[in-house]
């Protein structure tokens, strides 16, 4: 392995979910484009990595965007960042919250029996059916490769939604997530107009994925599989052969409120 690659490599180990574009439909060119054009370090990682002279920043057409370099101790490097600490709707980035208070709260070994209510909610994708037992570990590949509502209304309704979002909330004051807050375990936009919508900013959710990283890492190894039994990642990068860096994390999200937003 050369220096090169494996400086980038460490990049996307350190920041696998740190790379964060939020509103406005970003593709997976701008990902690529962002790693070709600006990650070009010499610094070795407790130093922290260092632009070279010369290197371009992307062109990102986001509304925010975030970039983080992650050391093996923990320690923070911004690459760049772009209204990061905007608040803006998250869709079905809120699904990582939900996978990480439902292992903290039920641990990976609770039975969920899918109800009527979650198999009713918007979207298909899960391949659920009412009445089905599955453990809370399980539900997460549905959850974080299909982005199945289903799987999250399932775990949130469990023990009580409300009682699941007031953990959701708590746990994002724990975190320091000052921007985000969620009324859904979805992401999804509400039916009333006039309904609240789940939201973060770009900075928030790097920092929700450091706590994933820290307490519950396979809610990360899950999001970066290809594919698994019959489900199959909407994170097109993770599915990709054609990308050199590996993906070892992330969600996709898309509403018609919130536009498109990747966490990678």
């Amino acid at each position: 392995m050369t220096r090169n690659t494996k400086i980038l490599l460490g990049a996307c180990i350190a920041s696998f979910a740190l790379l964060l574009f939020v509103g406005s439909g970003i593709t997976t060119v701008l990902a690529d484009r962002f790693f070709s054009r600006a990650i070009a370090v010499q610094q070795p990682e407790e130093m922290g990595p260092e632009l070279k002279p010369g290197a371009l920043l992307p062109g990102i057409e986001a509304k925010s965007a975030f970039v983080m370099y992650l050391a093996s101790d923990n320690t923070q490097h911004v690459l760049f960042a772009k209204e990061a600490e905007l608040k803006l709707p998250i869709a079905s980035l809120t699904k990582l919250m939900t996978a990480l208070v439902a292992m903290q709260f039920y641990g990976p070994e609770e039975n969920i029996v899918i109800s009527k209510l979650a198999i009713q909610e918007d979207g298909d994708q899960g391949k659920l059916f009412e009445g089905q037992t599955i453990t809370a570990h399980d539900i997460l590949y549905p959850l974080l490769l299909e982005s199945s509502n289903d799987a999250a209304v399932a775990l949130a309704e469990h023990k009580g939604t409300q009682t699941f979002m007031n953990r959701m909330n708590h746990k994002a004051l724990r975190l320091g997530l000052v921007e985000t807050s969620f009324v859904n375990p979805t992401g999804l936009d509400p039916k009333d107009p006039e309904g609240q919508l789940n939201v973060s900013s770009a900075k928030d959710l790097a920092l929700l994925v450091i706590a994933i990283k820290n307490e519950y890492p396979e809610i990360l190894d899950i999001s970066a599989l290809p594919k698994f039994g019959p489900y199959t990642n909407t994170d097109e990068l993770a599915r990709s052969n054609g990308w050199q860096t590996k993906v070892l994390g992330g969600k996709t999200g898309w509403t018609d409120l919130a536009k498109g937003s990747l966490i990678l």
